[in-house]
């Protein structure tokens, strides 16, 4: 990566660009089509260009499987807390809670996860009192309900 000194400096030559993205992506073809100024470095502006990632326009949560969050209003007192590289996401009582990840103790998602995971544990099983979210929720099998409907009840 690029030292304090080259990040600082007005403009930016090949090798510091390299030393920040790595020279396996940052191709001689990629240095050579961008402006250069008289010295033969680049602008911080052409810089931040050329490292922009391209727009893409916005798929269909439906077709790839995402969840669709624009209709999500935020807390603006609560918190938000991570969720697992590959989650496993469950919609309780309008949260969003990762089954999987490890969330902080004592916290309030830790309680949310710590009810669904002791609801399954017990005899007789209680239903998770919600529903998956996202196709490795679905695919879980888990025991939960949607209202007086039970699902994967065995």
């Amino acid at each position: 990566m690029g030292t304090a000194a080259s990040i600082e400096a007005p403009t930016i030559t090949k090798e510091v660009a390299q030393g920040m993205v790595g020279a396996e992506l940052w191709s001689d073809e990629k240095w050579e089509s961008l402006p250069k100024l008289e010295d033969g470095s680049i602008s911080k502006e052409t810089w931040a260009e050329a490292v922009k990632p391209p727009a893409e326009a916005s798929p269909d949560p439906a077709a790839t499987d995402e969840i669709d969050r624009s209709e999500i209003e935020r807390n603006a007192n609560g918190s938000e807390e991570p969720s697992s590289a590959d989650p496993e996401l469950w919609n309780i009582d309008n949260t969003e809670v990762d089954i999987l990840v490890k969330y902080k103790m004592g916290g309030q998602m830790w309680y949310v996860q710590s009810r669904m995971r002791e609801n399954t544990a017990k005899t007789p099983a209680q239903p998770i009192p919600g529903f998956p979210m996202n196709a490795k929720a679905k695919a879980s099998g888990r025991f939960y309900a949607i209202e007086e409907d039970l699902f994967n009840e065995e």
